[in-house]
């Protein structure tokens, strides 16, 4: 996990501002878990959340189809 939950930049350097910070990627890699596995997705995280991180906008049933034949 500790590989996949970067943080590049910090929005703010009070207490308050890093955990918030840290609570959305943990939040974040949560889901992308979660994704992950309710779709029985053999690949690895990485690739997840590139593909989902990249189609974030894109209509779900798209991201879908090309996750499941990649």
């Amino acid at each position: 996990m500790r590989k996949n939950l970067k943080i590049k930049k910090c929005i703010g350097y009070n207490d308050n501002s890093i955990k918030v910070q840290i609570y959305t990627a943990l939040i974040s890699y949560i889901l992308v878990y979660f994704f992950k596995e309710s779709l029985e997705i053999a690949t690895s995280m990485l690739k997840v959340t590139r593909i989902v991180k990249s189609n974030i906008l894109e209509n779900i049933e798209d991201v879908l189809k090309y996750i499941v034949n990649s």
